[in-house]
């Protein structure tokens, strides 16, 4: 077991990690400028693709090591881009307790769209901030508003 992780994790880490390479390396985020000076891609409409996203992590997924496959892939975006202003992570544990949920911020989308796809991440408001903790990025995401295009 390489880093904690199982044969299965591993073979998902090492998935994941490279489509967001690629997506990095070649700029094939999935989202992509049309003449109107918003974003289009055709697996995703404009309602879809800005604004605050959360990937739900069951307890038994977040116990198994898949928060930190979901951090690293993040980590390799946020580097990889140079640490874009407002690009960050929030995380926090449902009042139940049953799972965690992720968040990423507006400026995070267009870096990580094959991330938000490969976790089935569901567009949300702006999630309340109390309760939230600051997983990785630029905190200042955070204060984020929700605009219709990045420049």
């Amino acid at each position: 077991m390489a880093f904690g992780l199982n044969s299965m994790q591993m073979v998902r880490f090492i998935h994941r990690v490279s489509m967001t390479a690629v997506a990095l390396i070649t700029g094939a985020t999935g989202v992509r400028p049309i003449n109107s000076g918003g974003f289009s891609d055709s697996r995703y409409p404009m309602a879809i693709t800005m604004g605050w996203h959360r990937i739900r992590l069951s307890r038994q997924e977040y116990e198994s090591g898949e928060m930190n496959l979901l951090l690293g892939a993040f980590r390799a975006a946020y580097i990889g881009r140079n640490g874009p202003v407002g690009m960050a992570m929030f995380g926090c544990w449902a009042d139940d307790g049953e799972c965690y949920f992720v968040y990423t911020t507006p400026s995070s989308v267009r870096h990580i769209t094959p991330l938000l796809d490969a976790y089935s991440a569901s567009r949300i408001d702006k999630p309340n901030p109390v309760g939230l903790s600051l997983i990785y990025g630029d905190e200042s995401g955070l204060s984020s508003r929700e605009v219709g295009f990045e420049a």
